[in-house]
């Protein structure tokens, strides 16, 4: 059933966020170990250090969740079952889960685990929210485009704990469909790799007329901003959410520690209207890019990103009003004190730390609003430049010395024979003995005295607040200590105290599922001249994954739909990435398991993740084979511009100055972003207002199909896209086909220029 109080949910990359989050009031953490997580460039845990943290968080009424929400290739499958069974026997209150074929392993092998569904399986409708919760996860965490009020329907209709993001970075595209680093910097974001090329500057360009025309200025166009949403929790809470979670596994511990304390007060109704104000100045101080109420909410297009810039920006404080000598002259719009942190944006955009200051001309260590205030600067600054408050270091002083946080107990000391402490936390309880002779006590001070040494918990993250002494015993200061150490252990223990769990075999299903032994040529289109140049020739199936361009070509044979999984529009009967008869090369199906968990679920075609290399597929398809007996039909993409982003966000709408969806600007023209190295990657809309963005080069494996199909693949996509000669590829490739099929050796007719060979020959790691 689900949560009645809604939990917040924090991150913790290392030991030190992972108190402070503690600490500040979070409900629960999330972390990752070394491995399969999709934050590999955080500190992150050993096993051994996530087993300790599980028990101390235990030891203060905290859950752990672990994040293993990468895709899991299959020579990592069995590591990676047993790093989990590790976690299992220690306790873990949730795995986080990408790849559904780790997960039907784990739930046959650990039949007690809680599985919960990552944004990285990119669940945002009603029906993909249901079979998630049919196939046995626990909670699914929603995918950051989905709006409040399917979040709400899916509370009200799915039976599963649903998680949503209230405050953090963004990705520009729907989580899990992200290549962009995997392809131009085999640093894949799917192997929680991610080099993060959206933030970098990008041109926009055009063909209009048959002209390429480039705005030669460089803006952020991938860049979204943070995410806030404290302004509006109430919504979100009223939506029936099971947890609130916070972003941050790569951000400082203060970070994590300050955002946490004031969504604890928003949650817990601390909060006043100036309140909110001076926490957004905080939290803005400690890290933003400007911040967005996101899709959640509704936020409207041209407030998704920041295209100005993909750095912190702080709050603004002054302007520059001279500089002379080194010293920099500002007025000043808000506080600021020594030890803070500066950015000027002048020139070279100094940073700076506030170490010596002149406050109205004398020197001094805080500055009030409207002071005039000299600093000694790195660089030559030039009168009217803004300058921002990129940290606070009484901000930041404050955070790391947030209090410990103590568990209460109560204590009662008795005479049971022997002197006696009983110790209770409300729900454990403990009675430790000594056998040491004890005196009856002859004045009350002494029953002072035993009260004090009992409240002396140190450091134990326990303190006994509620003391009763009932006889009248007078024991050593060291015996009284030594009860007290034995009885703080000995329910410490029982609160860390893991359940009894059950570790089965993995055994395969035996299920029936869809066999093939025919070798199949797809196409997939986007116009309707590309469907009946593929009917004209020959082509066995056409693929279309638009829903108007569906209807148009439903009347020609051999045409299905391929409905891409980010269609949110409510026209479409979304069904995210299961009960579909072909699942494309977007999906992330990497190892065996998965390929038959999507046959289970009725598809007749697997589509493997582009970031398969050879050695990928041979490894899945024969050990599938293996423990099936029988080899799977998959599907391997052949040709064709890898869709490398799909995003809700249109940056082509926003450059034009418009805030409406179904503007149409992206089919009046053909756009194109340009990064710093000069390569073209175009930009298409999808049918309903999500643009997607395509690689630069394209695939081109036609000289590798007689090497897939000895390893067992059997079906090959030529995804046409962008395609002007789309004649000439479909002919090429089918003669190509028919002549491999018939056992010929063929030689390209056509020599295509810009090609990439993708991942298939080395892959990612």
């Amino acid at each position: 059933m689900k949560s009645k109080m809604v939990e917040l949910l924090a991150p913790a990359g290392d030991k030190e966020s992972f108190i402070l989050a503690i600490n500040n009031g979070a409900n629960a953490i999330y972390v990752a170990g070394k491995s399969f997580g999709a934050r590999a460039y955080a500190p992150n845990f050993t096993t051994e250090e996530l087993i300790e943290m599980i028990g101390y968080a235990h030891s203060q009424d905290v859950k752990v969740y672990v994040t293993v929400n990468t895709i899991i290739k299959n020579k990592e499958l069995n590591e990676c079952i047993d790093f989990v069974g590790k976690l299992y026997l220690a306790g873990v209150d949730a795995i986080i889960i990408q790849d559904l074929g780790l997960a039907s392993i784990l739930m046959k092998m650990y039949p007690s685990i809680s599985l919960h569904a990552s944004t990285q399986m990119n669940c945002h409708s009603v029906k993909y929210a249901f079979d998630l919760a049919r196939l046995g996860f626990k909670r699914v965490i929603l995918a950051r485009e989905t709006p409040l009020e399917v979040v709400k329907e899916i509370n009200e209709k799915v039976d599963i704990e649903v998680e949503v993001f209230a405050h953090g970075a963004l990705c520009m595209c729907y989580s899990g469909n992200c290549y962009l680093s995997s392809i131009i910097g085999k640093r894949s974001g799917n192997r929680g790799r991610c080099a993060q090329p959206c933030r970098l500057a990008y041109q926009l360009g055009k063909i209009d007329n048959s002209q390429e025309v480039i705005n030669s200025s460089k803006k952020y166009y991938l860049s979204p901003r943070d995410l806030c949403t404290i302004d509006d929790l109430k919504q979100i809470v009223d939506a029936g959410v099971s947890s609130i979670k916070i972003e941050g596994r790569m951000k400082k511990s203060e970070y994590v520690g300050l955002i946490t304390r004031y969504y604890r007060y928003a949650l817990d109704g601390k909060v006043k209207a100036d309140d909110l104000e001076k926490y957004k100045q905080d939290m803005a101080v400690m890290f933003n890019r400007t911040f967005t109420k996101g899709f959640i909410l509704n936020e409207t297009n041209k407030h998704i990103t920041n295209i100005s810039t993909s750095n912190h920006i702080g709050v603004v404080i002054g302007k520059v009003t001279k500089y002379a000598n080194n010293y920099c002259h500002i007025k000043l719009d808000r506080p600021i004190r020594q030890g803070d942190g500066l950015r000027i944006l002048s020139k070279d955009n100094d940073a700076i730390i506030v170490n010596n200051m002149f406050v109205n001309g004398i020197k001094g260590i805080t500055a009030n609003k409207n002071d005039l205030v000299q600093i000694k600067t790195h660089k030559v600054v030039e009168v009217g430049s803004i300058v921002l408050k990129t940290s606070d270091a009484l901000l930041t002083d404050d955070i790391l010395a947030t209090p410990k946080k103590d568990i209460s107990l109560s204590a009662e000391l008795y005479l049971d024979d022997v002197a006696t402490l009983k110790l209770s936390d409300g729900k454990n309880e403990v009675v430790v003995k000594t056998n040491y002779p004890y005196e009856k006590a002859t004045s009350q001070s002494i029953k002072e005295r035993q009260k004090e040494q009992l409240t002396k918990t140190g450091d134990a993250g326990y303190k006994i607040t509620n003391i009763k002494i009932k006889d009248e015993i007078f024991l050593p200061i060291k015996e009284i200590n030594d009860l007290r150490r034995r009885a703080i252990e000995a329910i410490d223990s029982l609160r860390k105290e893991r359940k009894e769990v059950i570790i089965n075999k993995f055994k395969p299903s035996d299920k029936e599922v869809f066999q093939s032994d025919e070798k199949k040529l797809l196409f997939k289109v986007r116009n309707l001249n590309q469907v009946i140049a593929c009917v004209n020739g020959g082509a066995n199936d056409i693929l279309v994954d638009d829903e108007k361009l569906f209807e148009e070509a439903s009347s020609y044979k051999k045409v299905f739909p391929d409905l891409n999984i980010t269609l949110i529009d409510k026209r479409i009967n979304d069904n995210g990435i299961l009960n579909k008869k072909i699942v494309d090369v977007y999906n992330n199906i990497i190892n065996y398991q998965s390929i038959r968990v999507m046959l289970e679920e009725g598809a007749e075609i697997v589509g493997l993740s582009i970031e398969a290399s050879k050695d990928d597929i041979a490894s899945s398809i024969n050990t599938y084979k293996e423990i099936y007996g029988h080899i799977p039909n998959v599907m391997v993409m052949v040709y064709g511009y890898y869709e490398l982003m799909i995003m809700k966000h249109c940056l082509i709408n926003k450059s034009l100055g418009l805030d409406h969806m179904h503007c149409g600007a992206c089919s009046k023209d053909n756009y194109f972003l340009v990064d710093r190295l000069g390569y073209k990657f175009p930009l298409i809309n999808d049918g309903n207002c999500h643009l997607k963005l395509l690689n630069a080069k394209r695939t081109h494996l036609l000289n590798y199909i007689e090497e897939l199909m000895k390893m067992g693949v059997n079906n090959y996509l030529v995804d046409l896209s962008i395609e002007d000669d789309y004649v000439e590829v479909i002919e090429e490739y089918i003669e190509a086909f028919n002549a491999i099929l018939n056992g010929k050796r063929y030689t390209e007719n056509v020599k295509f220029d810009n090609v990439t060979y993708g991942h298939y020959k080395e892959g990612v790691e």
